[in-house]
């Protein structure tokens, strides 16, 4: 009894902790700005796996910026996975600052590019400087390894008496994948499952 638990509990702990988590590749980035120019750099390992980052240099409006008092700013990305891993979210991570009437309308489209269609959208407003960091996940109605995603960022900050300020520095895109446990793990928890179902 003592060995078939041991076997099942070490089947289950390899499998839910070494899975196959391969990087993204991400392509056909294309950025429009009329708020300066945005930087693009991506992440395949370490503690940000499988990111995407868009650093903005000039995106501000504001009282300091006059008479820069709106701007839209839209990024666009192909993002593909292995054939055996698929992508279930994004996660979206935004740093910046707010004052006044200044606020960021961030809308987002994410399409699936093997099974054409829309698979998820997203409307956030950011009014208040408490909301930065900003971080949600947007959810794919299905899992899918290559998707297209076009989000926009648009600022306003109208003049009123008090400090009004809209700014984004960085926003960080983070796919999000259906881990694929590794061949050793099934072994041990096929073992363990079958030592279980023999002592019965």
């Amino acid at each position: 009894m003592r060995t078939r638990s041991l076997l099942l509990f070490v089947g289950l702990c390899a499998l839910t902790s070494a899975t196959v988590q391969a990087d993204i590749t991400f392509s056909d980035v294309v950025i429009e700005s009329d708020l300066g120019s945005v930087s693009v750099f991506t992440m395949g390992s370490g503690g940000y796996v499988d990111s995407i980052y868009f650093s903005f240099a000039e995106a501000s409006t504001g009282d300091d910026f006059d008479p820069i008092r709106s701007g839209t700013i839209t990024v666009a990305y192909t993002a593909q996975a292995d054939t055996d891993l698929l992508l279930d979210g994004l996660d979206l991570l935004a740093v910046g600052q707010l004052s006044g009437s200044g606020f960021i309308l961030a809308e987002g489209i994410i399409e699936d590019l093997e099974l054409p269609g829309v698979i998820a959208s997203s409307s956030i407003t950011l009014s208040d400087n408490l909301q930065f960091p900003h971080s949600s996940v947007v959810e794919f109605a299905w899992p899918t390894p290559r998707i297209r995603v076009t989000q926009s960022f648009a600022f306003d900050s109208q003049d009123t008496p008090a400090l009004d300020l809209a700014s984004l520095s960085l926003v960080r895109h983070q796919l999000l994948q259906v881990p694929v446990p590794e061949p050793a793990s099934l072994v041990l928890l096929a073992t363990g499952l079958w030592v279980l179902a023999r002592r019965r």
